[in-house]
């Protein structure tokens, strides 16, 4: 599923962008993971609405300095492939989004990390 903001008449950070994504794949905040490289943009909007966050801290992004809990990610990623790692525990291990009582490491940089602390 593709939302554009063309489309839409909404742009990031306008929450309304989520919220029409989510809808529109029928989805509850919850259970969905927002993915992007701008805090402000990206993050932020995503928290807001209850969604779990992953910040690929790449490109003029990965400079951003965080000066409050909004802006903080549930994840914090410098490589696309960490977030596969994120996933196959979210959806594989857990086959929810929910965690329950285990904290994954914001930085994921290897799998006995990983398993230690699950």
């Amino acid at each position: 599923m593709i939302v554009a903001s063309a489309e839409e008449g909404v742009a990031k950070p306008d929450k309304r962008i989520f919220e029409i994504a989510l809808d529109k794949a029928n989805c509850e905040p919850q259970a969905a993971v927002m993915i992007g490289d701008r805090v402000d943009n990206d993050i932020v909007p995503a928290k807001a609405l209850g969604m779990k966050t992953i910040w690929v801290k790449q490109g003029f992004g990965k400079y951003w300095k965080k000066s409050s809990e909004s802006e903080q990610a549930d994840y914090e990623v410098e490589r696309l492939a960490e977030i596969l790692e994120i996933c196959y525990f979210f959806f594989i291990l857990n086959n929810t989004l929910s965690v329950g009582p285990f904290n994954l490491p914001y930085s994921l940089n290897h799998r006995a990390e990983i398993s230690h602390n699950i």
